[in-house]
Order: structure tokens, then sequence, then C-alpha cells
């Protein structure tokens, strides 16, 4: 059997495979070592970049449909001077726009205003107070005046509702005053003129930034059950758009917030009765001056 021998240059010729990778991959690993040297600070800590905040979106004025209808139950003027029904308007102050005034209904305890005007809210405004409030007026001269006329009492509509699903408010409103009794009531009806869909979101955000109240007790005067229709809701199955695990949270703040804002306002009214009291000798001695000179200059005529 014949034996062939191979010369060493038969067989292949094997090559350094690690030093040629090594000689392709070193500029990918000082360029590795690049990068993590950008991404490390100088005592050697990673930095690592923020991630970018969403912008926030800008919601345009909105505009709601408001009918002040009408009021019943109110109770006649206890001036010493004047026995005569109430002369009432309502007024509101939202936004930084003009006050709201509807017009006098004279001596009546059950004035029809039928007021119907555009409303238009900050939806910031809407979102921290989520309430209005109205103030009825018993108009004492021949003008309307706030600085004199006397305030019968004042009533706060919640807005809440609008924020999750309802798509009007209508109904009746116990109108309160300085002492908490109730002077009668109010019929008022609120409807947006467009969706509130990207406010339910900031709302919702808003109850659940963990807002403090003060620890408040008491309620509103209850009303519902003597008018079952204070919220309209023309679509059956709408949803509260709140998480369920801090929903009742949620609205327990909101209730807070909103009996916080009345009480405010409240207080408000309250000093201003002050200020009023303290102007009403000087207007009742006017007016008994005048009834004193009338009937001297009747009795120089006889």
């Amino acid at each position: 059997m014949r034996l062939f021998q191979h010369s060493p240059s038969s067989y292949p010729t094997v090559t350094n495979s690690t030093d040629e990778y090594a000689s392709d991959e070193q500029p990918e690993h000082s360029k590795q070592d690049g990068r993590d040297t950008q991404e490390l600070s100088d005592d050697g800590t990673e930095v690592t970049n923020p991630p970018l905040e969403p912008e926030e979106e800008v919601i345009e004025p909105i505009a709601f449909e408001l009918q002040i209808e009408r009021a019943m139950g109110l109770c006649t003027s206890p001036n010493r001077w004047n026995s005569k029904l109430l002369n009432t308007y309502v007024t509101l102050h939202a936004g930084e726009s003009s006050p709201l005034i509807t017009s006098t209904v004279p001596e009546s305890t059950r004035p029809v205003w039928n007021h119907y005007q555009e409303l238009v809210l900050n939806p910031q405004e809407v979102i921290e107070k989520q309430h209005l409030i109205f103030k009825v007026w018993h108009q004492t001269t021949g003008r309307q005046d706030m600085s004199c006329d006397r305030m019968l009492g004042f009533t706060s509509v919640d807005l809440g509702p609008l924020l999750v699903g309802f798509r009007s408010l209508n109904g009746w409103y116990n109108i309160m005053d300085f002492t908490s009794q109730v002077k009668g009531q109010i019929k008022i009806a609120i409807t947006p003129k467009r969706e509130l869909n990207q406010l339910k979101t900031k709302a919702v955000r808003f109850m659940n930034q963990g807002m403090t109240s003060p620890n408040t007790s008491g309620h509103l005067p209850p009303i519902h059950s003597s008018h079952p229709y204070h919220y309209q809701s023309t679509n059956t199955s709408t949803t509260v758009p709140v998480s369920t695990d801090s929903s009742a949270a949620a609205r327990e703040r909101h209730h807070q917030t909103h009996l916080r804002g009345v009480r405010e306002s409240h207080q408000r009214l309250h000093s201003n009765r002050r200020s009023w009291e303290k102007e009403e000798p000087s207007l009742s001695h006017l007016k008994e001056t005048l009834r004193l000179v009338i009937k001297m200059l009747q009795s120089s005529k006889n």
C-alpha cells in the first residue's frame, strides 16, 4: 500500500481569526466607550434625560345657554317703612365680563323673569370653582342699585354634573339668606353649547391631585326630594368617567370644595350686609325727615 505524504505547504493555512475580529470590532468598542462617556457625569453616575412632558391642550372658552325662569315662596319686605311686596331681580358675577342682571319684577312673591342669555366661561374657572352664585335682590329705589338695594339671598348652582356626563342642569334651587334660612326657591337652567369631553379628563385630574380642604361638617340643604328633576340628562347610558378606586374620594373632595366656596361667598355677603345695616339709619332718618317736611307743607297750605 502506497502512503502519500503531504508537505506542510499542502495543509490549509490557518489564520488568527481572533486578531481579525478584534481589529474589526475595535472601532465599535471605541465608539461605545465614547457614547458611554457622554452619558456619564463628572462623578461617574449615569445621566438620564427626563422624558418630555406632553404639551397641555388649550381649551377654548365655553358658551352656555342660561335661563333664569322664575322664583316662588319669596317673603315680603320686612322694612318698617315699606310693607309692599318685593321688587326682585337676579344678578350673576362670573368671569371677567360685566355682571348679568335680569329685569325687575315689581310687587310679587312669585316673580317670572324668563331671562335668556349666553354665558361664556373660562374652562379653568369651570374646573376649579365648579359652581355659580346667583343673588336675588329687592329693589328699594326707582332703579337697580346694588349698593343700596337689599339682597334677599343667594343660591349656588353646582356645575359638577356637567363634567361627568349630564347634558344640562334644569331645576329648582333654594335661596339662602345670611343666616342659612331658606327664603324661597328659584328655577334655573344651564346647558353647554358643545360637548365637555375635554373638560371631563382635566376635571378628574384636578380632583385627583390630592386637594386638601378643612374638616368641615354639614351639607347643603336638600332640595332634590321635592324637585326630583334637578338634573336632566338626555343620554341615560352616560357613564361617569372617574376611576373606580378614587371616585368616592374625588366626589368628597369636590363636595368639600363646593361647600367651602359657598361658605366663603356667604361670609362676603354677610360682611356686605353689615356695611349696609350701618347705612340704614341714615336712610331711615332721611325718609322720616322727608315725611315731616311733607306734613309741614300740607299744614301750611291749610
